[in-house]
């Protein structure tokens, strides 16, 4: 493995921790604050292999000498005896980064091998940024760049970490997974998986304080920007209407393996306009849920199930990560509102952006020479059995440099 230098005498830069601390967005949407100290970034991670622990029940198949590469479990081949018709509305209650107070530590092993590459000592699956220094793997071939740069964040990302889930157990916002078409038992050819967005447990339309039990009878409302027309459907509850909620980010051919669930659907990663992120968002591609699934008991008798120390991994394109900055407020330079069009914090961030891309969005362009024209990113999460409540939206965040017509505003790090 390659070298690793220190970001803590960049991230003594007044204007950097201006623009970290004052954003709020240290850690919650994964780059955007850390991708300024990415123009420093000289080298890849020191690692310790006796913490890159092994995924459950990962695949060893194309494993070589160099890599026993990091995948999520096999389709099995076929189903359990079982008739049953399981449906779990899952809650997410806290994410992790993998923070370590301890910068020289091992990256925590979280992720998959995206792109069937080990890179370093193997040559990366894209092409970076000129001048850009290689982006090194794990000893398992995980593609989780982000990671690496939070943790020189010092303690700005943890304390980001914790609010975030401080807003998830408070029924602020949430995230929810809707597991349908589960036979019950440890292997299922075919389930479906739908992810919705939510801004707070039932309640929170009526402006009322969110009083969430966590004991899987919490309502949670849903996000009109995650169903099929979903702003005429404001207001109606989807637990008994579910075939008029129709989900817009769902995976009908998703599977259990040895109780592990794996769902591969592209979709926004938000926590609503409530939370300290302002609104902003991570527009995943290729990217993929997996989590094991335990039975938990719950109120009246019932049973349903939780996710411990689940995964979320996926390509953030960098184009989707320039136009989300626009709805962070310029404290850096005080020359524009927003980090967008041509104000001097916003360059620097797309600089930076630009330099640590280390994967394609686009995964069938892997191995092509494509341009690297995405961040890897990924992260444990734990859920818990929850319901669904109302559809129930709220304003969208401000953004800044609209153009004259009033699109949004979009970018690139490719000349036109």
């Amino acid at each position: 493995m390659g070298g690793c230098c220190t970001l803590s005498r960049i991230l003594a830069s007044v204007a950097v921790r201006r623009l970290l601390s004052s954003t709020g967005f240290a850690l919650g949407v994964c780059g955007l604050a850390l991708a300024a100290a990415v123009v420093f970034y000289q080298a890849c991670a020191v690692y310790n292999p006796s913490l890159l622990l092994p995924e459950a029940g990962a695949s060893d198949a194309g494993s070589d000498s160099a890599c026993d590469h990091a995948y999520y479990p096999d389709r099995p081949a076929q189903d359990g005896p079982s008739q049953l018709n399981v449906e779990v509305v899952l809650a997410v209650q806290s994410i992790d980064f993998g923070l370590a107070p301890d910068a020289g530590m091992a990256l925590a092993p979280y992720g998959f091998d995206l792109d069937h590459v080990c890179t370093c000592p193997g040559p990366p699956s894209c092409a970076q940024a000129d001048g850009a220094t290689e982006t090194c793997d794990d000893q398992r071939g995980r593609d989780h760049a982000a990671l690496e740069l939070f943790r020189e964040l010092g303690p700005l990302a943890p304390s980001g970490n914790g609010e975030v889930n401080t807003g998830f157990q408070a029924g602020q916002y949430g995230l929810l997974f809707h597991l349908r078409n589960y036979n019950g038992l440890a292997n299922d050819k075919q389930v479906s998986v739908a992810v919705y967005a939510s801004n707070g447990v039932s309640g929170i339309e009526d402006g009322g304080t969110p009083d969430p039990h966590h004991d899987g009878t919490d309502k949670w409302t849903i996000d009109p920007g995650y169903l099929v027309q979903g702003s005429k459907l404001v207001g109606m509850s989807c637990e008994p209407n579910q075939a008029t909620c129709t989900p817009l980010y769902v995976d009908d051919n998703a599977y259990v393996a040895n109780d592990v669930l794996v769902a591969k659907v592209d979709f926004p990663v938000s926590f609503g306009t409530s939370s300290f992120l302002g609104g902003a968002v991570m527009s995943l591609r290729g990217s993929v849920i997996v989590g094991t699934l335990s039975p938990m008991p719950i109120p009246g008798g019932g049973l349903s199930y939780r996710i411990t120390e689940g995964t979320i991994a996926g390509r953030w394109p960098t184009s989707a990560l320039l136009q989300t900055l626009a709805a962070i407020p310029d404290n850096v330079t005080g020359t524009a509102p927003y980090l967008c069009g041509n104000d001097l914090g916003y360059l620097l961030l797309k600089s930076a952006v630009c330099q640590i891309a280390d994967i394609t969005s686009d995964l069938t362009l892997d191995g092509t020479g494509a341009p690297c024209d995405a961040v890897s990113i990924g992260f444990r999460f734990d859920a818990e059995p929850a319901r669904l409540g109302v559809v129930y939206g709220v304003p969208p965040a401000p953004a800044g440099c609209m153009t004259d017509g009033g699109f949004p505003f979009t970018d690139s790090c490719f000349p036109h």
